[in-house]
């Protein structure tokens, strides 16, 4: 039906016929007046002009991402990010029908609604939201429209976006900007629904995220922060619940998962995380589980149910070895942990346990270990061991008592870490005599390998039958709590004689080649730590030396026979978070002092470079006689 003209008529009566618009095809403009208009428009209207057709669809989102350029990382490179990118990001990438893979998410869900200010906030008066949820004082009413709104709707678009692009291989979802909204936006902003729960049907909208998310192919998975998000939650207990759920998985590319959010591990994340991880699908591809919790401990069924034949790298790193809402409870068991290291304790290549219950005192009961013990290998394939001091005592004492060759036989690298506790008063400092408890298995383990005069094969071992078996080892020394670092150190000197040889433990420990002592990023040792540390290093680097050397021991009777062999400490690492004191001074000290030390390097970030100490000692004028 072709329409009708308008017809104007005159004062002369005479009809004229008025011209009817000519319409341009918006593609046949110039291209230069195209992305005029598109730079006009804002982000929301360009991906709402992307929903009109096939051809606006490429031409607006491509324009969008583009002027991102240089800003935030484009999905059209093949990564999802979400620093510093607009908030439109998400709705864009799901209609881009341009955009057919990535490479890897990376998202960090924001709370409330945008506001006039361009802020995340919850703001009831908020002219986003409807008549209704501006009335609400009740956040379970609120469901996508209130204070939450943004993070659902960011839920929504992931799974949207996970259902229609697969193989996606890193996948790392964050809590962190929640967790700083609801401890210091919402208490203010609405203190009288701060303490209210969601409806746990929401959650179950991020349960349908995360089935998505490994149902795409996803190879790496992080879950991240969300402690806060505790206090949302229905208030059921992970710990009392029955989590017996039916797998559903029959092929997942999952291999690395690392669960750092308190999130998963209440109901009903922890339903989905059981089912997950007792699958056929999960077990047949996972090499790697990382757990780091912050307030929540493990469901007391989890660890015990695990069996992945695949795994060989397994992360357990609590804040502290006790609940500090509950010093009675734990993050994890000890028998669960024991459980579990038994079930994979042929295959574990890297173990870091921190935050477990630690394990009994010695002697232990042998029934109550029968895996453990007599001809069966204890973690033979193990290469890096971190734990708690208690820990490494542990797994070292029994290496000892094992009647195997292989046990331990692989392990070149054991790291020793103090609790990383914050508070002045003095009962909740951590005890860095326990640190000699574990060098005193170490050396124990290190002498172990000779059995009356028989040297056990071992997978470390060198081939070469003129150089005299043994063990090496790099070290590490991870302090976390400040307080009694000077004293510790301190200890192992003998009184009144700083820079001469100590009978301390230290002076038995000949099989660390390289040793690393570090803290946390925003601490360092103290002046008094730094001033004893050149002669502390002295005892490592002195070790093995002829017993009439070192006189008698300061520990309880002689020295363990078996540890003549020299010291084999080549090279120490200082990765701190400041120094204090005169460097050059210090670095003197060490060239000095520490004979068989050839290398040494001072900074946190690793990329500062090694002083090679036999060219400090060339240039100063000393001679080094053991070298």
């Amino acid at each position: 039906m072709t329409k009708r003209r308008k017809v104007a008529r005159h004062e002369n009566g005479l009809e004229k016929v008025a011209k009817l618009p000519v319409h341009v095809p918006f593609l046949l403009l110039p291209t230069e007046l195209i992305f005029l208009i598109l730079a006009s428009c804002s982000n929301a209207t360009l991906v709402v002009l992307a929903q009109t057709c096939k051809m606006f669809n490429t031409i607006a989102l491509q324009f969008f991402f583009k002027q991102g350029r240089g800003k935030f990382s484009s999905p059209t490179k093949g990564r999802l990010s979400s620093d510093r990118t607009p908030v439109e990001m998400l709705d864009a990438t799901r209609v881009a029908l341009f955009v057919k893979k990535l490479r890897s998410v990376c998202w960090s869900f924001e709370a409330g609604c945008e506001c006039k200010i361009i802020s995340p906030q919850a703001d009831p008066a908020c002219l986003l939201l409807s008549s209704v949820t501006q009335r609400s004082t009740n956040i379970a009413n609120f469901a996508r429209t209130g204070p939450l709104w943004r993070t659902f709707d960011e839920i929504a678009n992931l799974r949207t976006i996970f259902s229609r692009i697969s193989n996606v291989e890193d996948v790392h979802l964050n809590f962190m900007s929640m967790d700083m909204w609801l401890s210091t936006s919402l208490p203010w902003t609405h203190p009288e629904i701060k303490n209210s729960a969601l409806d746990p049907n929401l959650w179950k909208e991020f349960v349908d995220l995360l089935d998505k998310v490994v149902d795409s192919g996803c190879h790496t998975l992080v879950i991240s922060n969300g402690d806060r998000l505790l206090k949302l939650f229905s208030g059921e207990d992970s710990r009392g619940s029955a989590l017996t759920t039916t797998s559903k998985w029959k092929y997942l590319n999952l291999q690395s998962l690392s669960v750092h959010s308190d999130i998963l591990l209440r109901p009903p994340c922890s339903h989905w995380l059981l089912s997950l991880l007792t699958s056929s699908a999960c077990a047949n591809r996972l090499t790697r589980l990382s757990f780091q919790p912050y307030m929540t401990p493990l469901p007391s069924s989890l660890l015990v149910s695990l069996n992945l034949p695949n795994l060989i790298e397994f992360e357990m790193q609590a804040p502290y070895t006790t609940l500090l809402s509950d010093p009675g409870s734990t993050f994890a068991k000890f028998e669960d942990v024991f459980a579990f290291l038994e079930t994979h304790n042929d295959i574990l290549t890297v173990v870091s346990l921190y935050g477990a219950e630690p394990p009994p005192p010695p002697p232990m009961d042998p029934t109550a270990l029968p895996a453990f013990y007599f001809n069966k290998p204890i973690l033979p394939k193990l290469k890096s061991f971190t734990a708690h001091p208690a820990y490494i005592a542990w797994v070292l004492n029994l290496a000892v008592s094992s009647h195997s060759k292989l046990t331990l036989g692989s392990l070149k690298s054991i790291n020793i870490k103090s609790e990383g506790i914050f508070s002045i008063q003095e009962q909740f400092n951590f005890d860095y005599a326990s640190f000699n408890d574990a060098l005193e298995a170490l050396i124990g383990w290190q002498n172990g390998y000779r059995s009356g005069g028989k040297v056990y094969e071992t997978r470390s071992r060198t081939k070469n039958k003129n150089l005299v078996p043994g063990r090496t080892i790099d070290l590490h020394l991870t302090f976390g709590c400040m307080h009694g670092i000077t004293e510790w150190l301190t200890s192992h000197l003998p009184p009144g004689a700083q820079g001469q040889a100590s009978p301390s433990i230290l002076t038995q420990l000949t099989c660390v080649k390289i040793l690393t002592i570090s803290t946390r990023v925003t601490a360092t040792l103290q002046a008094e730590a730094i001033d004893v540390l050149p002669d502390w290093l002295a005892l490592l680097s002195n070790a093995g030396r002829p017993l009439d050397l070192l006189g008698p021991s300061r520990r309880g009777g002689p020295p363990k026979t078996g540890s003549r062999t020299p010291s084999k400490l080549r090279m120490v690492l200082l990765c701190l978070g400041g120094f204090l004191g005169d460097k050059d001074q210090f670095i003197n000290r060490v060239a000095e002092k520490c004979s068989s030390i050839k290398w040494l390097r001072i900074g946190l970030s690793g990329s500062e470079p090694a002083i090679n100490l036999d060219d400090f000692r060339a240039r100063s004028g000393m001679e080094n006689a053991d070298q």
